[in-house]
């Protein structure tokens, strides 16, 4: 019998007596289709996922962290063993962590669980490697700046994201970044029903129009909502506006999925046009 084989009997010896008192850490070194493979002090044990130190809805969101839980080590307890094979059952359930707080408008690094048509499921426990434990994170598709960033993604791709708010479920509500950026900060809802300066910008044949120079905006050429003012004058006004011009206009509503406001000609506006 070789002095490998003797310290590995020695070593599973002692730890699995009932007078070992010190922590047993169990660093999982492979995925199983039943959990992980782990050791302690080399020897061989299975973690079953269910024993792990938190629960997924879905055994497949396990299948995709797995690889930033190898060489992760996590407290343990020998729930059976063999002596022949010198096998160990273990479960890390008792595993504690720190609780991690979210500031809203913060990124944070997530991995990508689930995807469907109108939004995704991610885990922000990547931000700090597991060190606290899992959260579950979402971040629907009106909440992407730029939509074929949502389109390119796929579920076990790493994604940095912000945090909004907590779901009562405890899900994070989530956002790229960049929306964050360009319109929760800038927080556009409250623009409703005021009057704001709108940059006009000229490119080419077509007229784009800016709120405070920043949101993409769109002027309503309807009659109606412009008493007194024929579509005619709206249509020409429009046509004679100047590039960088700046000019005030209402606010009526805002579009949360194409991040555009909705204008309206000011008062003054009109009865200049009307005169």
């Amino acid at each position: 019998m070789s002095a490998y084989t003797d310290g590995l009997k020695s070593t599973y010896k002692r730890i699995t007596s009932n007078s070992y008192n010190d922590i047993r850490w169990a660093k999982i070194y492979k995925l199983t289709p039943e959990g992980f493979k782990a050791k302690i002090q080399r020897i061989k044990g299975v973690i079953a996922f269910d024993k792990m130190p938190w629960a997924y809805k879905n055994e497949k969101h396990w299948i995709t962290v797995a690889p930033y839980l190898i060489q992760k080590a996590y407290a343990s307890e020998i729930l059976s063993s063999d002596d022949k094979s010198m096998m160990l059952s273990l479960s890390a359930k008792n595993q504690t962590f720190t609780s991690k707080n979210y500031t809203p408008g913060q990124s944070y690094k997530c991995v990508i669980l689930e995807k469907e048509t109108e939004g995704m499921l991610v885990e922000a426990g990547l931000d700090s490697r597991f060190k606290n434990g899992s959260q579950y994170g979402q971040v629907i598709l009106s909440d992407f700046w730029n939509q074929h960033d949502f389109t390119l993604a796929k579920v076990g791709d790493e994604i940095t994201l912000c945090f909004l708010e907590h779901l009562e479920d405890g899900i994070l509500a989530m956002c790229q970044p960049s929306k964050y950026t360009h319109w929760y900060r800038h927080k556009p809802h409250n623009l409703i029903g005021n009057t704001i300066p709108v940059t006009v910008h000229k490119e080419g044949t077509e007229t784009l129009l800016k709120g405070y120079d920043h949101f993409n905006s769109e002027l309503h050429m309807d009659n109606i909502l412009h008493e007194k003012v024929s579509m005619q004058q709206l249509e020409l006004y429009f046509q004679n506006l100047k590039d960088k011009e700046v000019i005030s206009c209402l606010v009526s509503d805002i579009d949360h999925s194409t991040h555009q406001l909705s204008l309206l000609l000011t008062p003054e506006a009109l009865t200049q046009l009307d005169n």
